[in-house]
């Protein structure tokens, strides 16, 4: 998954790297992200959510827009045990309403969906763990910011299966949009770990076959890019500063 602002020359090479690395992931054995793909992309004026049940290195990608500038969050599927994958409903970004914002949410990892569906009565059968957590978010209260870490907090302490690597954009009512990343795993991985670039007008963060694709990383998982940084664990991020 990558999540980003920027120029549309950088922002279409990111989506061109997680197209290549869904369908052999050199961090995962080469396994293909086949299992359905999402993405929300905005400009100044105009939003497009999109969500789909084919594997998006299948995909024609020819409908993407062509902003000069846009923020944007892509999710190449690959899904956890025992998680539904009924349609599109099942794909990555989930939206969460707050007071004065809408979130875009997605999330690479595995968590305990019936631990959260459980203690605040949400009915997870039939949903993915990603979209409990986002349904989480609505249930906590206080701002964006409070309701973001105490959902964090309650699933880092009582619903970690795997990982908690989050995207968010961050849609609010003024028209303002800002990018909001989190990173907590069990296993020391590179699969699971993000990586950070940021240059002038250009910002994303993105897996790690992303990265690799891009050629901020190596085979072995090692910076090779000055502008390059893993994302550290366990942080709150808004617009790549500590939240």
């Amino acid at each position: 998954m990558v999540i980003f602002k920027g120029e549309n020359e950088f922002s279409k090479k990111l989506i061109a790297s997680l197209k290549k690395a869904s369908e052999k992931d050199i961090f995962y054995n080469l396994k293909s992200h086949k299992d359905g793909w999402g993405a929300v992309f905005f400009s100044d004026n105009n939003e497009m959510y999109f969500r789909s049940t084919e594997p998006f290195y299948k995909s024609d990608l020819s409908f993407i827009p062509n902003f000069s500038y846009f923020y944007g969050i892509v999710h190449a599927r690959f899904s956890a045990p025992n998680e539904p994958m009924i349609g599109s409903i099942h794909s990555h970004p989930f939206l969460s309403h707050g007071e004065n914002e809408i979130l875009y949410i997605a999330h690479n990892g595995w968590i305990d969906k019936k631990a959260i569906g459980e203690r605040f009565n949400i009915k997870y059968e039939i949903r993915n763990d990603t979209e409990v957590f986002s349904l989480l978010l609505e249930k906590e209260e206080g701002n964006i910011r409070d309701r973001i870490i105490n959902a964090i907090e309650f699933t880092k302490n009582y619903a970690m299966l795997g990982a908690l690597n989050l995207f968010c954009i961050i849609s609010r009512y003024d028209n303002k949009k800002e990018i909001c990343y989190y990173s907590k795993y069990k296993d020391e991985n590179i699969y699971i770990k993000l990586f950070k670039y940021e240059n002038r007008e250009n910002f994303a963060v993105m897996s790690s076959s992303v990265a690799y694709e891009m050629g901020y990383i190596n085979e072995n998982g090692k910076i090779i890019s000055p502008q390059v940084e893993e994302v550290p664990q366990d942080i709150l991020f808004l617009n790549g500063k500590k939240w």
